[in-house]
């Protein structure tokens, strides 16, 4: 099994890159399983604020998403099914 790492930017991702990659292993694109993982740039200080504003949200109660035992049971079948 072939497998590899790209690492690119946002700014470097277009179709033309998807397009080489695909070339890479010369083969069916439908033999091919391709994994997109988006990582967001944040300084130490951008994530303290992050996480700082979710506990203070949680101690408030807002911004929170909350389930039935029905509503979420729907949700995990919906998704199942992807």
């Amino acid at each position: 099994m072939q497998q590899a790492v790209f690492t690119i930017s946002g700014a470097e991702l277009n179709q033309d890159v998807l397009e080489r990659i695909k070339s890479l292993f010369n083969r069916n694109a439908q033999d091919l399983e391709v994994v997109i993982r988006v990582k967001v740039k944040e300084s130490r200080e951008e994530m303290r604020r992050r996480i700082d504003q979710a506990i203070e949200d949680i101690e408030h109660g807002e911004n929170l998403i909350s389930y039935t035992p029905d509503e979420f049971e729907t949700l995990v079948q919906q998704l199942s099914q992807r």
